[in-house]
């Protein structure tokens, strides 16, 4: 299983490194983007709404010499993470928009010589949008939802025709604890790999294990049914905690 592709997330350091199984380096060295398109803003009025436009802040701006400084340092690519969130509520012609804010941001990397993994990256600042509440099982509205969200995103990336742009479709999902779950996750997976792939067939998809996409919930992914050229696994690697989340404020004891 590990001896084809791994896509290895060292969160210390947020850089990313993908190897290839005969260890040739494919993305060589990369860093993780997580204000751009994450976080999304919400209504005051509401905080179970988003509001519009939802990526517009000064929290959210990443200015072009950003982005060229973090070429010129050395980075070959950025891990692009996207709040799943408005993607699911928004409808008609706000959607639409989504979609051109996706394709602008990838634009916007590739321009400057970064390859680009997408990321949807649930966070639980709107509740009904919060990881638990999507990835409960595979029949769930809002999963399904979700994997519709995905598909759409797999088309748009594959309009794009840049083989320098990855699709992976969650981050961390919190399932795979008992064998129960991890039956489940296996199964939501699939979908979302066959959801992608119908609208993409040479996009690569990073696809990840449970228990919060650690080594150990990958390991019991069962591989067979994503045999493809174009899909590598990730894994999240955080220990020791205590080292890896230095700085991190948290409100546990």
């Amino acid at each position: 299983f590990l001896s084809r592709i791994v896509v290895l997330i060292c969160a210390a350091t947020t850089v990313t490194a993908v190897y290839a199984a005969d260890g040739a380096s494919v993305f060589q060295r990369g860093i993780g983007v997580h204000r751009l398109l994450n976080w999304a803003s919400v209504s005051p009025a509401d905080n179970s709404l988003y509001s519009w436009p939802p990526f517009a802040t000064a929290e959210h701006y990443v200015p072009d010499d950003l982005i060229t400084a973090v070429r010129k340092s050395g980075f070959d690519f950025v891990r692009l993470t996207v709040d799943p969130g408005p993607f699911l509520q928004m409808k008609g012609e706000r959607r639409d928009a989504l979609d051109t804010i996706l394709r602008s941001a990838i634009r916007r990397f590739r321009a400057r010589d970064l390859s680009v993994v997408v990321n949807f990256h649930s966070n639980s600042q709107v509740a009904q949008y919060r990881p638990e509440a999507i990835f409960t099982d595979a029949q769930n509205p809002l999963f399904l939802a979700y994997v519709t969200a995905v598909s759409r995103t797999a088309h748009l990336i594959a309009e794009m025709k840049d083989p320098n742009v990855a699709l992976e479709p969650v981050n961390e999902p919190p399932a795979g604890y008992d064998s129960a779950t991890a039956a489940r996750w296996q199964t939501m997976m699939e979908q979302l790999y066959r959801a992608a792939r119908q609208q993409a067939p040479d996009l690569t998809l990073i696809l990840t294990g449970a228990q919060g996409g650690s080594w150990r919930g990958l390991v019991l992914l069962d591989p067979a049914p994503f045999r493809d050229e174009h899909v590598l696994f990730s894994f999240h690697y955080y220990e020791p905690h205590l080292l890896t989340h230095q700085g991190v404020e948290s409100s546990e004891p």
